[in-house]
């Protein structure tokens, strides 16, 4: 689709679905001047049982610079060789709503049937939102091999605002096969609402670490949405959460993390304890190591491999 308005494809009955699947590009594409549309009801990247995949090679839903009024709700788009969905542009507002769509998973939610990019792309977009305040409005974006949702180079004149969404777990909100790297990563996003003021609009985020790399929350460069300095002392080894100081890197094993807690609680600073975990250097031993802990056994040298031996 890439010019008029009005458009529809789906509709919210079963007798309105489209299965769209095993084409050579995208499922669906949206780009140009376009307003109003409507993507509804469809299976994107499945067959017509909505149980078993026949992915399209690229993205379940592409759309190139979104249009003023897209609604994109209640399709399963699994199984497709790149993102479930992907809206990329130039931080135009676009007003476009994600609402209802279950992503990497059967019709059911509850097997993975992945999509091998992230579930959801959001690339220098802005007045997008992903869920809502209701049950019915949320996403369940999970069995992705990438994050769950990508947010980057957004949010330069309308917020996005993610709320209410599944993310990792299946539509029953207890198991999930998780998404490959991150729940929400985050980068050069001014503009970013995650959650809300009540607990309507909260977002679950599990089953994130499949690849023992993710993060729930990953931000990156995006000042209004970094949490608060990570409180050092506070941190565990069997946590392994990530700090949001920017000098910790993404890739910083939780081994390390936990270890140069260790470390603040002997006293160092929360700077030396980051510099000292991130740096590409022999890792120094703990002045005073905890007792039972990963700190009795410190690491030695970090490298890009990590080929440490795992405490004991």
């Amino acid at each position: 689709i890439t010019h008029g308005r009005g458009h529809r494809v789906g509709g919210p009955t079963s007798v309105d679905r489209n299965v769209i699947s095993g084409n050579a590009l995208s499922g669906v594409l949206l780009g140009g001047n376009y307003s109003n549309v409507t993507v509804a009801g469809n299976y994107i990247g499945l067959a017509p049982d909505g149980l078993q995949s026949l992915g399209n090679v690229a993205n379940g839903i592409g759309v190139i610079v979104a249009g003023a009024g897209l609604l994109i709700s209640n399709n399963v788009i699994a199984g497709n060789g790149s993102d479930g969905i992907a809206l990329s542009g130039a931080n135009t507002p676009a007003a476009a709503v994600l609402v209802a769509n279950r992503i990497g998973l059967d019709a059911a939610g509850a097997l993975a049937r992945t999509n091998t990019g992230h579930g959801v792309s959001l690339i220098k977009v802005s007045g997008v939102r992903v869920g809502g305040a209701t049950a019915g409005e949320r996403n369940v974006i999970a069995g992705n091999t990438g994050s769950g949702i990508v947010v980057e180079g957004s949010g330069s004149n309308e917020a996005v605002v993610i709320a209410g969404n599944y993310i990792g777990l299946d539509a029953g909100g207890l198991n999930g096969p998780g998404n490959g790297q991150d729940g929400l990563y985050v980068r050069f996003t001014p503009r970013l609402q995650v959650g809300g003021s009540s607990t309507a609009w909260k977002n679950v985020i599990a089953y994130h670490d499949r690849a023992a790399t993710g993060r729930g929350l990953d931000t990156t460069s995006s000042a209004a949405t970094r949490r608060p300095p990570w409180p050092g002392p506070t941190a565990t080894d069997s946590s392994c959460s990530a700090p949001a100081d920017p000098t910790w890197s993404r890739t910083t094993s939780c081994r390390e993390i936990a270890w140069a807690a260790c470390c603040c609680r002997a006293g160092r600073s929360r700077r030396a304890c980051a510099a000292t975990a991130s740096a590409s250097v022999p890792l120094p031993r703990c002045p005073t190591p905890g007792r039972g802990s990963i700190c009795s056994t410190p690491p030695t040298t970090r490298s890009a491999a990590r080929r440490r031996p795992m405490p004991t």
